[in-house]
């Protein structure tokens, strides 16, 4: 016998006493009915909360994908920046080779 199962053994007796009934264990708990209409204004809350949370969850994925994609597109937009400058470095490198090279081959025949 569990814990709990001793307790509501324990709370039904007193409450059964305390009512002046007969004590059974034959008999199940009374369970008081509630009303059809306090149970659908509950099951219509607790569904207009379930929807609203719905929207706002889509509404924050909905951010978080559009964030998403404005990241991906500065990304993508520095690595073309970066390309273009690595490419631009590398042709005055080249440039400079050259006229390195001329300079060089120009002095060499003045000698």
């Amino acid at each position: 016998m569990d814990i709990f199962g001793f307790f509501d053994g324990l709370f039904s007796f007193f409450s059964a006493s305390r009512a002046g009934q007969e004590v059974s264990d034959d008999q199940p708990p009374y369970i008081k009915p509630a009303s059809s209409q306090k149970a659908d204004e509950k099951a219509e809350v607790l569904a207009q909360q379930n929807e609203q949370s719905k929207q706002r969850r889509k509404s924050r994925l909905h951010v978080k994908q559009k964030q998403n994609h404005e990241l991906a597109q500065q990304v993508e937009q520095k690595q073309q920046q970066t390309l273009q400058r690595n490419q631009q470095i590398a042709k005055q490198r080249k440039s400079r080779a050259r006229s390195n090279i001329n300079k060089n081959h120009s002095c060499n025949r003045e000698r």
